[in-house]
């Protein structure tokens, strides 16, 4: 790898989190291609054979027409300008582009030098939607990008979109936590090779790889049965394996691959198939599965209604990560894959060791538990996971144990790629920020797992998570609002003159200062987690999520958002802010990162489009840079 190291940390206090990358709007990467979902054939019949794909992603065979994907590009009204899309292919091999272009220049077909090259116009912000597919073999190092970013990514090999990294320096974000860049709640990575290769065609979209796809299943009724995948060794816990299933069945089933014992087969909530959950299998879907030996069953992802065909899980490589923290001279925060943690895999290991060998010197990257293992909507397999490994070890139905488990784990590894020294690094304890302190002791005491006899892995010892983590991580959510928000906004919006619209806002902020979410709440909130912290001998406290402009909920144009403009700029709510920031940050046992305010996601709820006029959270975040105080050790 060989890029530019920031000279130090940038200082900053404040984190963020980067949003999905197909439709996140954050403009990562110079090459569009990048943003990218899976690949679908260009029939729309089915997605390709993992064996028809080379380990880039890249088709070995065409089946269906050839394969697209869709993505997006910013609008043309937030940035004009003509876009290309190069290629390197045998003479002859064709492209595919499948939206409304205009004034388009070169072709689609491989020219006699073996490069290709198509150019062309958006005509509309709707054509901004980009359908781009191949139709031949021998295609690689496919690109697409806006032309005045051809000599950054073409010639000097630059990586990231110049306005992302420009936002990012704006902000000065001491931090930059990847959930979902690398699908934290719904990966189903296991060990470190597993991680995207830097070279695949797209990081947006789940993985086809050949080396666990088992092919097409067969069987009769419930029973399903799929041949070895070519890196098979054996039915071990964590085994993977790809198939695409034969027939639809409205059941549950169970799975035999390579003649080994039929097993039983979960949802990706590791619970029984269902109707309700549309988890029951549908015929020419794929499903990507992973063994789990302490239950004795495959848990599924994909291969039915509700979550369509799905592959490898991973999400942006790690490298690139790094590589964007170093650029910009911030710490890169990491979650636990949960499969990854439950068997203490060589995963965490050769992340951190990734840090420490070609990292910068002052980076010190956060590694935490898996996200939010508490959390029982939709989206979050990590929970009903942990459950159900608590419910097999014979500890009831709960998560903190098995959380302390994995934590303990991965405190373990990291500590000794480090030898021990703790000022490189973070291990950081997940906790559910307004569900109680006491209640989640087991978080760092793990008391069941230590009286338990569960295995260990080699190498690892059964103790309690908080010899091993040095920072506690709770969310930071301000959000004032209530059932009387609509009222109070139609008053605002009704009065004719200031000294009503001022006496209004007053009520209003007397009133939103008493819900959940409000400052003064967060406040006693936060001062909880610095006690149960400090109880636990944890001297450091951070945010992992959280935290946006409660004015701009809608572009700052509604009622509703001028309301609570107005009421945020009392000295009433100002009072907490400072109260809050002073309380979450200055204390001499317990020292923080960022300031109280932090954002869930850059573009969701930071800057919504990285291109236009900035709202109030990104004013805020931006200005934190003259009150810093530097980063804490």
């Amino acid at each position: 790898m060989s890029f530019a190291f920031a000279a130090q940390h940038n200082k900053g206090r404040l984190q963020v989190n980067l949003n999905f990358l197909q439709v996140g709007g954050e403009d990562m990467f110079l090459n569009q291609m990048k943003n990218a979902q899976a690949w679908t054939l260009s029939d729309n019949t089915a997605q390709p054979e993992p064996s028809t794909l080379n380990s880039d992603g890249y088709p070995t065979s065409i089946v269906g027409g050839g394969v697209y994907s869709v993505f997006f590009v910013p609008k043309q009204s937030a940035r004009s300008g003509r876009y290309a899309m190069t290629w390197d292919a045998p003479p002859g091999a064709v492209m595919f582009v499948g939206m409304a272009v205009s004034n388009a220049t070169g072709s689609l077909t491989t020219s006699a030098s073996g490069h290709g090259r198509y150019e062309w116009l958006p005509p509309d912000d709707a054509s901004c939607r980009f359908s781009i597919g191949i139709k031949s073999v021998g295609v690689d190092n496919l690109r697409v990008f806006h032309v005045d970013d051809e000599d950054d990514l073409v010639n000097k090999g630059y990586v990231f979109g110049t306005r992302f990294k420009q936002r990012l320096v704006e902000a000065n974000f001491g931090r930059i936590r990847f959930l979902n860049s690398q699908v934290g709640n719904t990966t189903n990575v296991v060990e470190w090779k597993d991680r995207k290769p830097l070279s695949y065609v797209y990081y947006g979209g789940y993985e086809n790889r050949a080396e666990y796809y088992g092919g097409v299943t067969a069987g009769s009724g419930s029973a399903f049965t799929v041949n070895a995948p070519p890196t098979w060794s054996g039915l071990v816990d964590k085994a993977r394996v790809m198939v695409k299933i034969d027939r639809s069945y409205s059941g549950g089933i169970t799975l035999s691959v390579g003649g080994t014992a039929a097993k039983n087969v979960l949802n990706a909530y590791s619970s029984a198939l269902s109707e309700a959950g549309n988890s029951y299998v549908v015929g020419g879907r794929f499903a990507f599965l992973v063994y789990d030996a302490e239950l004795g069953s495959w848990i599924k992802q994909g291969g039915d209604v509700a979550m369509g065909s799905q592959g490898l899980g991973n999400g942006i490589p790690p490298e690139l990560l790094m590589q964007l923290c170093a650029e910009v001279g911030a710490d890169p925060h990491y979650v636990l894959p949960p499969f990854a943690g439950d068997i203490a895999s060589d995963y965490i290991p050769s992340l951190a060791a990734l840090h420490r060998d070609v990292g910068p010197s002052w980076m010190r990257p956060v590694f935490e538990g898996p996200n939010e293992t508490f959390n029982t909507f939709a989206g979050f397999y990590q929970t009903a996971y942990a459950v159900a490994k608590e419910t097999a070890y014979g500890w009831g139905a709960g998560y903190y144990n098995w959380y302390c488990k994995v934590l303990s784990y991965m405190g373990q590894q990291v500590s000794a790629v480090y030898s021990g020294d703790r000022s490189k690094y973070f291990v950081a304890c997940g906790v559910q920020t307004n569900g109680g302190t006491d209640i989640q002791d087991d978080r760092m005491l793990g008391t069941k797992w230590l009286a338990s006899d569960v295995p260990l892995p080699p190498g690892m010892l059964r103790q309690a998570a908080k010899l091993w983590v040095n920072e506690v991580a709770c969310a930071q959510y301000y959000s004032p609002g209530g059932p009387n928000d609509a009222s109070y906004a139609a008053s605002f919006a009704a009065a004719t003159n200031d000294p009503d619209r001022a006496a209004i806002a007053i009520q209003y902020a007397q009133s939103a200062l008493t819900y959940t979410y409000s400052l003064p709440n967060t406040i006693n909130m936060q001062a909880a987690w610095k006690a149960w912290a400090v109880k636990h001998g944890i001297k450091r406290l951070c945010g992992y999520e959280g935290g946006w402009s409660p004015d701009y909920r809608d572009g700052g144009n509604s009622d509703l958002d001028r309301l609570k403009a107005a009421s945020k700029r009392l000295d009433i709510v100002g009072s907490y802010t400072v109260q809050n920031i002073a309380g979450f940050s200055s204390t001499t046992r317990v020292t923080l990162l960022q300031t109280t305010r932090r954002c869930f996601s850059l573009a969701a709820t930071c800057i919504p489009d990285i291109r236009a006029t900035r709202g109030p959270c990104w004013r805020t975040s931006t200005s934190q840079r003259l009150a810093r105080s530097g980063r804490q050790s």
